[in-house]
Order: structure tokens, then C-alpha cells, then sequence
């Protein structure tokens, strides 16, 4: 049938496969005038390969049966379905299921899943809240990237990993809620980048790593609390966060990336926790920072990159205790194109 002039669709309990592979499945594929499909009461299937649905956009309305416990690859994928009720013994939504499904404004995954593929809900533009069961306890990369109506995020304990660009472009997500005793180590590459209406984020007491471009271009998020646990701030982390005021960096933190505070316009104080073991600030971290007054670097630093103060005004402060000359690990260009006032101060 795929391609065909079909509108409404019942797949009888006598229907036992579709194949077992995605080639073999597309079965119904870029049906575009398909509006309906109905699986029969009774139906033996547990499986739905991937693509038997993709393309069908006029498809609005699909129930299934409770048997299927797989939803496979591509199934639903560009569907104008708004919501859809999800078989309570369903076990896995696999990669791109219900990828630009942007009519897609309710669904409940049932607490029986323990797998949601990449991509499974990406682009799902009207998407307004979503659960993630507790048998999930790793998000694939861009599960709900570019879900542009999506609010707010609960992650329970156990989930252990988020994956690179999972709330890419989440551009409504307001707040993100991080369970007690979260077993996540590490916010990945991109995980919240673009998240422009993002305005506070508290993370988990595990993570040591912050990882690239993670909250970058939040512009609305003004209230950042990094645990004892981080280590590492990446690259571009928090670049353009420009509503952010102020940040304290944990005395656990070793290296603050290249970029990692760059044009945070906003930013007014940065305050290093004592007995800080901040080794490295790399280039351009805090390029075009010029709301900072006053800033004092710990006496741990002993690397700086070219540009780290890039942009800074002769009404800004950096203050070195401990040193009287930039030491040796420092790049020569530290601070070049810096009008700051350089203060060094010994330590008797």
C-alpha cells in the first residue's frame, strides 16, 4: 500500500507480520491522504518494524492493541497525530518513532518502558509535557531535542545518562527538575543548548563534568548551582548566558574551558570558593564579560589561554594574589585585547 490513496485503514487479528526488517515494514509508508488506522481487537502482533507509518501526513488518529510491546524505527515518524495512547505492556520506543510528529501535543509512556531510541520524540514542536518512566535510566541523543512547546522536565534518581543534545532547542523549557540522590555524573555536550527560556538550573551532587555547549545560549538563565562534585566546566558551557548575574565556582573545579563564559554580559560577580584547586582557565573564557566589577583569580591558576579576558573595560579588576608577574604556564596573549586593570598581589 505504500503511496497509495488511503484513508482509513483496519489491520485485521489475522494479520501476524510485517516483516521482520525496516525495508520489509514500510507498508503503509507516504500514505498521504491515510487519516485513520485501527488495529483489530485481538491482534497477535507485538511488534511494529519501522517505517509502516512514516510519512502518512494526514494521519491523526491510530489505536493499538495491548499486545505490542515495540514500537520500531521510523513508525510514526512526520504523523499528524495529537495524541495517542500507548499500550500499558509497551517495553521499547525505538530511534526516530515519533520524529517530526509537530501535531504531537499529548502522550504517556507507560511505566513499562525501559528504552527510548534517539531521536524517539525530536522535533516534536507542540509536545507540552512528557514522563519519563523509571525503567529509562539513559536518554538517547536528541530524544526531545527540538520539542519548542516543552515546559518542564522531571529526571528521576536512576537516570545515570543523559546523551549528547537530548533538550537541544527546547526553546519553552522553563524549569528542570534533577531528583534527590541522581545517579548522573556528567551533563554531556549540548544536552540544554538553546534552551532560551531556561532560567534556573541547580545540578545534581555527582556530576564532575560540565560538558560542551551545554547551557549555551540560554539567555534567560540567571541562576546557576554547580555541586562540590564538578571538575570540569567545557567548552562554551554557559557562552552567551546572558541574563546570568552571578556564579559561584565550586572549590572542586579544575578547568574552566575555552569560551565556557564568553559574551555573559550580565554577569556581575564570579566568586571562586576557598580552597579552590582551579588549575586552568583557557582561552577566551571570559571574553566580553564586561559587567564584571571585580574579579580574583585563586592562587592555585597556573595556566591561563590567550584572550581569557577578552573585551574587559578599564572599570573592570583582576586581581592575582600570589604572583608578581604572570607565570610561566600563562599564555603571553592571556590578556590581550584586555583594558582591565591588572593588580598582583604577593603573598607574604
Amino acid at each position: 500500500f505504500q503511496g497509495s490513496a488511503l484513508t482509513e485503514i483496519t489491520i485485521p487479528a489475522s494479520v501476524t507480520s510485517f516483516g521482520t526488517s525496516a525495508n520489509a515494514s514500510s507498508v503503509f509508508m507516504d500514505c498521504l491522504s491515510l487519516t485513520k488506522a485501527v488495529f483489530a481487537e485481538g491482534s497477535p502482533l507485538t511488534t511494529l518494524y519501522g517505517q509502516i507509518f512514516s510519512g502518512c501526513r494526514s494521519l491523526s488518529e491510530v489505536t493499538l492493541t495491548e499486545g505490542i510491546k515495540t514500537i520500531g524505527r521510523l513508525v510514526f515518524s512526520g504523523n499528524a497525530i495529537t495524541s495517542i495512547n500507548l499500550p500499558k505492556n509497551l517495553a521499547t520506543i525505538e530511534e526516530s518513532a515519533f520524529l517530526n510528529c509537530v501535531n504531537l501535543v499529548d502522550i504517556t509512556i507507560p511505566d513499562s518502558v525501559t528504552s527510548i531510541g534517539q531521536k524517539a520524540f525530536n522535533n516534536c514542536a507542540s509536545l507540552t509535557q512528557i514522563n519519563i518512566p523509571r525503567g529509562v535510566i539513559s536518554l538517547d541523543l536528541y530524544t526531545f531535542a527540538g520539542c519548542t512547546s516543552l515546559t518542564e522536565i522531571t529526571l528521576h534518581k536512576d537516570i545515570y545518562n543523559i546523551n549528547y543534545y537530548v533538550f537541544q532547542g527546547c526553546t519553552a523549557l522553563v524549569k528542570v527538575t534533577f531528583a534527590d540522590k541522581s545517579r548522573l555524573t556528567s551533563i554531556k555536550n549540548y544536552v540544554f543548548d538553546g534552551c532560551t527560556s531556561l532560567t534556573s538550573i541547580v545540578i545534581p551532587n555527582n556530576v564532575t563534568s560540565i560538558g560542551l555547549y551545554a547551557f549555551n545560549g540560554c539567555t534567560a538563565l540567571n541562576q546557576v548551582t554547580l555541586p562540590r562534585s564538578v571538575e570540569t566546566i567545557g567548552k562554551y558551557a554557559f557562552a552567551g548566558c546572558t541574563a546570568l548575574s552571578q556564579i559561584l565556582i565550586p572549590n572542586s573545579v579544575i578547568v574552566i574551558g575555552d569560551y565556557a563564559f564568553q559574551n555573559c554580559t550580565g554577569l556581575t560577580a564570579v566568586t571562586f570558593e576557598e580552597g579552590s584547586h582551579l588549575a586552568a582557565i583557557a582561552s577566551y573564557a571570559f571574553e566580553n564579560c564586561t559587567g564584571i566589577t571585580s574579579i580574583t583569580l585563586p592562587q592555585t591558576v597556573t595556566a591561563i589561554g590567550a584572550y581569557a579576558f577578552k573585551g574587559w573595560t578599564n572599570t573592570q579588576t583582576i586581581n592575582i594574589p600570589g604572583y608578581a608577574s604572570a607565570p610561566t604556564g600563562w599564555k603571553a596573549s592571556w590578556n590581550a585585547e584586555c583594558n582591565a586593570t591588572i593588580k598582583w598581589k604577593t603573598v607574604a
